[in-house]
């Protein structure tokens, strides 16, 4: 080397991070680590299959808000959705030797979620009250109706009824001739291996209360009317 020159050696990229896969819950933040080092440096892409099977790889479009990628080359996906899942590829290439690439998995998990949102439910006695409870999530995914944190057991006035496809299972809770006894709070809770979640719906029975108003109300006025006539008749009498 002659003297006073420096020389610059090119280098193939290496990793410096390798990337791995990963899995996350819905609406997490999720980083994919992917850094590399050579000389010129190397620069970073990511492409991710178009579906379940890892072929036919597109580039990762990049909004800068929810899907960003770091200075290091890391991809950041904000509020994770289940789209998001997936087989990526991180590639590490500069003008020197042979491109690094990795493959690496997502996997996004559904915790179970009520969709249907908990409220009043009135109804009248001697009739038939229903409440249906939606949930979504990753399977096994199941539904619990429970009043006063005790699983509601069917009766022959009472049934619950189950049904679902892939991810969806909805459940009716459902009162014949219903009555006064059967008011009051009511959970629906879903759950599946990767959460719970529950919303309450309060049964409200209306009816009842009134027709024992009214009744007591006419023993009374009866009453006093037979009072009323007794004493007239003796004050009457010689």
């Amino acid at each position: 080397m002659e003297a006073g020159k420096s020389w610059l050696v090119s280098v193939s990229p290496r990793w410096a991070v390798e990337p791995s896969s990963s899995t996350a819950l819905v609406g997490a933040t999720v980083v994919l680590d992917c850094s590399a080092r050579g000389f010129p440096e190397p620069a970073l892409t990511w492409m991710k299959a178009k579906d379940k099977a890892a072929q036919d790889y597109q580039p990762v479009v990049l909004d800068g808000v929810r899907i960003s990628q770091a200075p290091n080359g890391s991809l950041i996906l904000m509020s994770a959705t289940a789209a998001d899942a997936g087989w990526l590829i991180c590639r590490a290439a500069n003008s020197v030797g042979k491109p690094l690439s990795k493959f690496v998995q997502l996997i996004v998990h559904a915790p179970a979620r009520v969709v249907t949102e908990g409220g009043r439910i009135t109804g009248h006695a001697g009739q038939t009250v229903s409440v249906t409870c939606e949930a979504t999530g990753d399977e096994p995914l199941t539904i619990t109706w429970l009043r006063h944190h005790v699983p509601v057991v069917p009766t022959q006035r009472m049934t619950v009824r189950e049904t679902g496809t892939a991810g969806v299972v909805r459940a009716l809770l459902e009162f014949r001739a219903v009555t006064a006894t059967d008011a009051g709070p009511y959970t629906c809770q879903a759950s599946n291996p990767h959460g719970h979640h529950s919303q309450v719906f309060q049964i409200a029975i209306i009816g009842e209360a009134l027709n024992t108003y009214k009744a007591t109300g006419t023993d009374t006025c009866t009453s006093t009317r037979i009072h009323a006539a007794m004493h007239k008749n003796m004050q009457t009498t010689p």
